[in-house]
């Protein structure tokens, strides 16, 4: 027989910056979670995902479940931010918990089970995505920026030029 506090299938993470706009997506998914804190609580989720992106205009994350069924909990798929519920005196679950750190990151912890017994204290975090503050995009140089560039360092270097050229005829001279 064999006991745990938690066991899943497939876990996955993925994190992605496009360098082209600044923009950093991470996401967490874990697949056939079963819990069993004992007598405390006990249940399944199908599928959990956390999700975090970062844009110029700010960092946002979101929560997906599937197939929740733990005793005494009803949630939507999409939980709205930091969705709370009691299950016990012992046992909270925060669903789609996000926290704004000082840095300016997001963490998404797409399920929190905190326990709080007697005998067994403790937190178990299922998909947790971090991200941000995005980076601005960094501009490549384009056939328009270049001939500007150069057409600028054109105009100035050929006056410089000719002044050069004048005061040597004039001192030859």
């Amino acid at each position: 027989m064999h006991v745990g506090v938690l066991n899943a299938g497939a876990v996955t993470t993925n994190a992605t910056l496009d360098e082209a706009t600044g923009v950093v997506h991470a996401d967490a998914s874990i697949a056939d979670v079963s819990i069993g804190l004992a007598s405390v609580l006990s249940g399944s989720i199908g599928a959990v995902q956390a999700t975090c992106d970062a844009t110029q205009e700010g960092v946002t994350g979101s929560a997906t479940l599937a197939g929740v069924s733990i005793p005494g909990v009803t949630v939507s798929a999409n939980p709205a931010p930091n969705t709370t519920i009691t299950v016990s005196p012992f046992v909270k679950i925060i669903f789609n918990e996000q926290t704004n750190n000082p840095d300016g990151s997001l963490t998404v912890n797409a399920v929190h089970i905190i326990l709080n017994a007697v005998l067994a204290k403790g937190d178990v975090i299922l998909a947790q995505a971090k991200c941000g503050p995005a980076a601005p995009p960094v501009p490549l140089a384009s056939g328009v920026g270049l001939w500007l560039g150069l057409g600028l360092l054109a105009l100035v270097a050929i006056p410089v030029g000719t002044t050069v050229i004048r005061k040597r005829r004039v001192a030859t001279a």
